[in-house]
């Protein structure tokens, strides 16, 4: 029981779940547990290095991965919907002013003397 507590990832359970996980042991015959400590060794050892890695990504970022991991997942799930055309974020307002602005350019074909002329036309002497 010393032992179980001593390990960092059951340090957490209280008295009642700890003997549960004693007596869920105890009750195995020797190949149901050769069984499943060779389950927990594997699952450890695919896990360790994702763990240490972790920690180690943590700490370089003063503890704010969570964080971090937190906006990357938001913002990939924003780009997903907007690839998927679920969202947008003001693309089809702005193609729609271009066009509208290329009509009325092209509607009034001023050429940039006859805008400068009509510049100096319209104000006269005053400047």
């Amino acid at each position: 029981k010393q032992a179980m507590k001593s390990n960092p990832a059951m340090a957490n359970m209280d008295e009642k779940q700890l003997d549960q996980a004693i007596n869920m042991f105890t009750n195995m015959d020797d190949v149901q547990l050769e069984r499943a400590l060779g389950w927990m060794k594997r699952v450890q050892t695919v896990t360790a290095p994702v763990t240490n890695a972790y920690k180690k990504a943590n700490s370089l970022v003063g503890g704010q991965l969570p964080k971090i991991i937190l906006v990357l997942v938001i913002v990939g799930f924003v780009l997903i919907l907007k690839g998927l055309g679920w969202i947008s974020f003001g693309e089809d307002k702005i193609a729609s002013s271009s066009a509208d602005l290329n009509s009325l350019l092209e509607e009034t074909e001023v050429t940039p003397q006859q805008a400068y002329t009509a510049g100096q036309d319209e104000f006269g002497e005053e400047f």
